[in-house]
């Protein structure tokens, strides 16, 4: 049997630890005490019968303060909100509005106009790439500062390889 206290706090503590006093433990006798009943019993070890023991009852536990009532009545659980059956309940699409439908599309005036402005830069309605911006540039700040070598050929190696071997 399990037991709620305040200080156990066992399966529904929360419950316990808010609730109001209750009655029944500020006052234990007036815990509620099933009737003798010599009908009920039970056999014993020698085969006799003997009558049930009889506990105490105790009151219904008053939560009424616990749990909020917010006026909303949930009476559904969530599976009969969640599967509801399609044929009632259907999602009504609401009708697209568009600016431009049949009835005004004589009004349009769909011809290419030219648009004045620089093609790029300041002032263009659509900001282009100046020409030779994809171009490779291989300089690189040693080569700069430094200068380039050459770069020589099969022969010229050999050449240079030779002159300074002979060194």
């Amino acid at each position: 049997m399990n037991h709620f206290s305040n200080k156990t706090l066992n399966e529904n503590w929360y419950e316990e630890r808010l609730a109001l006093e209750q009655e029944y433990r500020k006052n234990p006798e007036k815990r509620m005490r099933r009737d003798f009943e010599p009908a009920i019993n039970c056999l014993t070890s020698t085969g006799l019968p003997k009558p049930l023991a009889r506990i105490h009852r105790v009151p219904k536990h008053d939560t009424s303060q616990l749990v909020p009532s917010d006026g909303f009545n949930e009476i559904q659980t969530t599976i009969q909100e969640k599967f509801r059956n399609p044929e009632v309940h259907k999602n009504r699409e609401k009708p697209i509005l568009s600016m431009i439908h049949k009835y005004n599309i004589a009004e349009l005036a769909l011809v290419d106009r030219p648009v004045g402005g620089p093609d790029n830069g300041f002032g263009s309605v659509v900001n282009k790439h100046e020409k030779g911006h994809d171009k490779l540039w291989r300089e690189t700040s040693t080569g700069q500062a430094l200068g380039y070598g050459q770069k020589l050929s099969a022969q010229g190696e050999q050449e240079q390889f030779f002159q300074f071997q002979n060194q």
